[in-house]
Formats: structure tokens, C-alpha cells, sequence
């Protein structure tokens, strides 16, 4: 059986004034009053352009105290932060590790049914698997996470005798940290004394710029 191992900053807020379009003056007095319900090509080219940019501006920023190692430790600090009279909400980040994982599989068989089958011999020989039944690798066979490319090189030769078509794939390690964001204001807003106290319990916690996900 083959087991795997084991100063606060503020945001600046962007305002966008209103574009008003002058409208076109008319020719004579009977076209003074008169109402056109189609825009002219310079205005639909205008605001296009003014649509546009609102796409493409960036989201913006709240300030974010953290990180925190779990959703447990996110629910005390915002029961902490909540006795100085902040309201904050939890935000979620993933990101790389910088460190990878080594999954030992045999490769995709053609058919769900070889799949199985192959699985049906490993479970003769007291290997545990499982069939890949999604994804890029369907019908391929896991027989662990190693958290060393050494160990998945181990496991592998004890596989090796079975002459099934094996690979060894590298996944980024993927780590998610917990952040808490103001509820509704842009900035938290903290007395260096309050903070003092809250860092000195938890040395690991800072202040950060993050997005705002409302």
C-alpha cells in the first residue's frame, strides 16, 4: 500500500465629473425648439469612450488587516476590531506558495472501462488509487500527492513492476490566507494604541492594500 507523505495608508478615491455634451444650436428659429431623439455621432462616439474607460479602470482599494492562517482565527480579530467599534468583513486571497506538490499517477487510459480496470488490479496488489474522472486528466489513475519529487520517485518504482504507463506531475502549491476589509468605508481607521495591542498578540499581522470585493 503506498501512502503519500505528508501607518495606516488611504485609499485616494478616483471622481469622475459628469460630461456634459453641448447640444447643437439649430439654423433658425423653427428648429429652435425641437427635440431630436437620435444622438449625433461625436456624442455616441463620446460616451463609448467614457463606458469604455469606466471598464477598464481598475477596482478600487480598501485598506486589509492580516493575514490570518484560517477562517477561525478572521472571525476572532473582526470579534476584536468589532470592540473598537470596526465593522470588517472576510476576504478571501489564493496564491502561490512558492512550493509544489508531486501527484504519481498512470497516465489517461482510453476508456472509463480501462480506467477501472486498471484500478480493479491495483486494488489486487494492495495499492490504493483512485480514477481521475474530470479534467485535463480524465481516466488517469492517482496513487498520491507526495510533497517531495524523492518520495513520488520512491513510490513509483514500487508500482513500476506493473507495467502500467506512469508519470510523476508537478502542481504549484496553492496557499490561502484570510484578510478582514472595511464594511463600506475605504480605510480602516485604528488608534496607534489599539494597534499596538492587537500586534503585539499577533506579531505576524499587518495593514495592506487590497481590493475591494463588495
Amino acid at each position: 500500500m503506498i501512502s503519500p507523505s505528508s501607518g495606516e495608508e488611504e485609499s485616494k478615491l478616483l471622481l469622475l465629473e459628469e460630461l456634459q455634451i453641448p447640444s447643437g444650436q439649430a439654423s433658425d428659429e423653427d428648429k429652435e425648439n425641437s427635440i431630436s431623439d437620435t444622438p449625433s455621432l461625436a456624442e455616441s462616439s463620446e460616451e463609448s469612450s467614457v463606458a469604455s474607460g469606466l471598464r477598464d479602470m481598475p477596482p478600487p482599494r480598501c485598506t486589509a488587516v492580516g493575514p490570518l492562517k484560517d477562517e477561525r482565527s478572521a472571525l476572532y480579530m473582526a470579534d476584536d476590531l468589532s470592540t473598537f467599534e470596526l465593522k470588517v468583513r472576510t476576504q478571501t486571497i489564493d496564491k502561490a506558495t512558492g512550493q509544489s506538490d508531486y501527484r504519481l499517477m498512470i497516465s489517461p487510459a482510453a476508456s472509463m472501462q480501462e480506467a477501472y480496470s486498471r484500478h480493479q488490479q491495483l486494488k489486487s496488489n494492495n495499492i490504493e488509487s483512485y480514477v481521475i474522472t474530470q479534467g485535463s486528466n480524465k481516466q488517469a489513475i492517482s496513487l498520491g500527492v507526495f510533497s517531495t519529487r524523492k518520495a513520488a520517485e520512491v513510490a513509483l518504482e514500487v508500482v513500476a513492476e506493473l507495467d502500467f504507463p506512469l508519470e510523476i506531475v508537478e502542481t504549484p502549491r496553492i496557499g490561502r490566507e484570510y484578510w478582514l476589509v472595511p464594511n463600506g468605508v475605504e480605510v480602516i481607521r485604528i488608534k496607534d494604541s489599539q494597534w499596538k495591542k492587537l500586534v503585539d498578540e499577533r506579531p505576524d499581522l499587518g495593514m495592506s492594500l487590497a481590493n475591494c470585493i463588495k
